[in-house]
């Protein structure tokens, strides 16, 4: 089995079922993660559904379904001494997976989550309050890995893109392979050439839904055309794990021979916070382990299927058991 180090951000998510068109009167993008002031979370709080709290970060939850299913992996993220930290620590610390300590005197991530009646959710927080930094990284963490994964979503930080570049010259100088997950319109918005630098030069595999990918080419031609032939390029030589919502999901290997899987019925969807997450986990458990593809993409479903019929995007009781109707 393959060992892994994933990156990514670690906040605490706050819940919320919140009426359809509350979305727009916040100034928001239905589905898409955006920055807003503590003005605006405040009216959230008081204007929407009852609150629940839990760990999340999309390669967070990724890493932590991995845990519970028996991988020893790490987990770079940077957590307060509070209590958002501490449960989200713990949380990680409880799945078997090694990460940084919460550190005094920082404070941690916090990310409202929307939940629109059709299961669609929506992010909004005031930023990172402790980003990471290039001396923040653990270096021994990484080089005793195989593979590193880097979640798009930290470079909507810019204190955090010398932290991103630090893990990913760690990696190729010791020999690993690196993943990275792509991330919505608005960090292609405040980050497209560092994505971009990054997925051209380095990158062994591609993570994303058929938006992001959508969104990562429309960048290209706009912000940087010379960009736009390098990334089609890699685009194409890549391997690509691509998803395609409630349809399924599609992994390409580096000559362009595409392997899809449709997603199982599910009886009842009442939140795909995490459905992502969940399926990368299930993806990687057998990836990891060098399984069939079609397998990997079953096992991703498996879980993925299980996350959106509850509230939150981990999964208590993932296990094997899940797998019993997927292969």
């Amino acid at each position: 089995m393959q060992t892994a180090t994933f990156m990514g951000n670690s906040p605490i998510d706050i819940l919320q079922e919140t009426p359809l068109e509350k979305i727009s009167e916040y100034g928001l993008k239905l589905g898409d993660f955006q920055g807003t002031d503590a003005d605006m979370i405040n009216r959230m709080q008081n204007e929407c559904g009852e609150e629940t709290l839990c760990p999340g970060g999309a390669l967070a939850n990724t890493t932590w379904s991995l845990g519970k299913l028996g991988h020893k992996a790490n987990f770079i993220g940077r957590v307060g001494d509070d209590k958002p930290g501490n449960m989200f620590f713990n949380s990680m610390i409880d799945a078997g997976l090694v990460m940084p300590k919460p550190e005094s005197g920082k404070k941690s991530m916090e990310i409202r989550v929307l939940v629109t009646p059709n299961g669609e959710r929506t992010f909004a927080t005031t930023g990172i309050p402790s980003p990471m930094t290039q001396d923040f990284i653990p270096h021994d963490m990484i080089s005793h890995s195989d593979w590193l994964f880097v979640e798009g979503y930290l470079l909507l930080d810019p204190a955090q893109i010398s932290a991103v570049k630090e893990s990913i010259t760690v990696a190729r100088n010791n020999g690993l392979k690196i993943a990275m997950t792509l991330a919505t319109v608005a960090v292609m918005d405040v980050a497209f050439d560092h994505l971009a630098e990054e997925i051209i030069g380095h990158v062994d595999l591609i993570i994303g839904n058929e938006d992001e990918y959508r969104a990562l080419i429309n960048a290209a031609e706009h912000y940087k055309h010379e960009a736009a032939e390098l990334l089609a390029q890699k685009l194409q030589s890549t391997p690509r794990l691509i998803t395609h919502g409630e349809k399924g999901a599609s992994f390409l290997d580096s000559e362009g021979n595409k392997t899809f899987e449709p997603c199982p019925p599910v009886a009842e969807v009442i939140d795909t916070t995490g459905a992502g997450d969940a399926f990368l986990a299930g993806f990687l458990d057998g990836f990891l382990q060098s399984k069939p593809i079609p397998d990997c993409l079953k096992q991703g479903h498996a879980i993925a299927s299980m996350v959106v019929q509850q509230m939150g995007g981990r999964y208590p009781h993932v296990g094997a058991h899940l797998y019993e109707n997927a292969s």
